[in-house]
């Protein structure tokens, strides 16, 4: 069964980890890296995928997809497949500014202005 983890869902577009899922699928291997990385390409951005799978290396580019920049690790836990996050500082800093963002949202929903409390009407003068 494949696991992926809610941080891998939140921050990677579901068609990219749908990709990553099927290279898993070709290889056959015990453990597997994709080191995720954005490069300019004309006028937009692309991603690049480095695979490292047992002793294979290889690396491919993507299109398509908002590109991201991850370390993402797929381990077997038991018979079970689970894709997570590397912890590196590039994405510490990505999920602190979404912490950040979220934060400002709940504390922006929390407080919302009240109405008036009767309707008022200004006079001419």
């Amino acid at each position: 069964m494949r696991q992926t983890s809610e941080i891998c869902t939140t921050f990677i577009p579901s068609e990219l980890i749908d990709h990553l899922w099927n290279i898993v699928d070709v290889y056959d291997e015990s453990k597997y890296v994709f080191v995720l990385s954005s490069r300019r390409l004309g006028d937009g951005m692309v991603q690049d995928i480095r695979i490292i799978a047992g002793n294979i290396s290889t690396q491919h580019t993507i299109f398509g997809y908002k590109p991201v920049d991850f370390t993402i690790i797929v381990s077997h836990k038991g018979d079970d497949l689970r894709m997570s996050l590397v912890p590196s500082v590039k994405a510490a800093q990505e999920i602190n500014k979404w912490k950040r963002r979220r934060a400002i949202f709940l504390f922006r929903k929390r407080i919302s202005p009240a109405p008036a409390p009767n309707h008022f009407r200004v006079r001419r003068a």
